[in-house]
């Protein structure tokens, strides 16, 4: 939450993997990371597709559910909306019926009525199997789509045991020790 926030900008979902991989394999949590597409809906628009079952058909159909106070957007490296400024997927930590996603707080769109917390940590058991839909109590939806055979993430150096990433991590690793004892 506010150490990830204080070092990292919100988009860094590499670094926040890394970070959050090792901390919580430092407390005996293995987990692994796992790239995803991700949707993020506010309430207008989540409401919409539950009706609908579908996005909107057409621009016209898009633009008067935007007029109407809807929004999404997303990560997907298939996304087609022009060159990717960085990786093009997201990336959480999963295992043991669990997906932490410490990024979340990159979706947040306050002026979209899309609000986010730094970090989710949600029971998923049958997550990458099944795609993963998490509402929140402001009516912000966000859904997973795994990704488990895209691994170029391994390679990023945001993603290395960096000496940056490291430090992170112990800082966190401190603060959870001292709230233990």
């Amino acid at each position: 939450g506010p150490v990830l926030a204080s070092k990292f900008s919100p988009d860094c979902c590499l670094n926040g993997t890394r970070v959050a991989l090792d901390v919580l394999g430092h407390f005996g949590l293995e987990l692994r990371p796992l790239a995803c597409d991700v949707r993020v809906y506010n309430r207008v628009w989540w409401e919409f597709l539950a009706t609908k079952g579908d996005h909107p058909g057409s621009e016209e159909e898009s633009d008067a559910l935007v007029a109407a106070g809807g929004w999404s957007l997303g990560v997907s490296g298939t996304s087609g909306e022009g060159p990717a400024t960085g990786w093009p997927w997201h990336l959480v930590a999963v295992g043991h019926g669990y997906l932490v996603d410490s990024a979340t707080a990159q979706f947040s769109r306050p002026d979209k009525n899309i609000h986010m917390p730094d970090v989710v940590k949600v029971s998923a058991p049958q997550f990458p199997d099944l795609p993963l839909f998490i509402g929140n109590q402001e009516g912000s939806v966000v859904a997973y789509q795994g990704k488990p055979d895209i691994t170029s993430y391994a390679h990023i150096s945001g993603f290395q045991h960096s000496p940056w990433n490291t430090a992170v991590a112990e800082t966190i690793i401190t603060i959870m020790s001292r709230a233990r004892e």
